[in-house]
């Protein structure tokens, strides 16, 4: 069975196929061909996960970031935040690390606090001279908080995955 997704997948991917388009296809040729699966099971299968209501919650809390950052609230937080511990020896990283648990605790996605916080943060601690691969670093770093702060996309997909409510 492996030997079959395998090759199906090279096949596939010298074939200059999309990715996501490899994976499934991969993936449905090992099933039907190596484990003997119907084409009804494979479908009732892949739908059957896709009918999950709670997944709803990863894009919407992506959008929820967007619309913080246009919104200008992002801006206030990071304001907010560097008002707190600016005014410390390397405050403008520790706000950025604040900044990125309050957003993360706001909307729970890694991409929308890193793009809304980062975005704002990562200029300003450019012009203050701090080394750009340190900027990138910590707002990488910060924006992992996410995963361990709720709401979560990460605790939303574990949770999805594994019928945990």
């Amino acid at each position: 069975m492996y030997v079959v997704a395998i090759l199906s997948s090279v096949m596939l991917l010298l074939l200059s196929v999309p990715i996501f388009l490899v994976f499934g296809i991969g993936s449905s040729v090992a099933a039907i061909l190596g484990l003997g699966l119907p084409w009804s099971t494979l479908i009732q299968v892949s739908f059957g996960a896709m009918t999950k209501h709670i997944l709803v919650a990863v894009p919407l809390f992506i959008f929820a970031g967007m619309v913080m950052l246009r919104g200008g609230s992002a801006r206030r937080l990071v304001d907010f935040a560097t008002a707190l511990v600016g005014h410390w020896p390397g405050g403008l990283g520790i706000a950025m690390v604040i900044a990125m648990g309050f957003f993360a605790a706001f909307c729970g996605s890694i991409l929308a606090a890193i793009t809304a916080v980062g975005t704002i943060m990562m200029p300003r601690m450019l012009e203050q001279g701090y080394p750009k691969p340190f900027v990138i670093v910590l707002a990488a770093s910060a924006a992992l908080l996410e995963a361990l702060i709720p709401p979560s996309n990460a605790a939303i997909l574990f949770s999805a995955l594994t019928n945990v409510p």
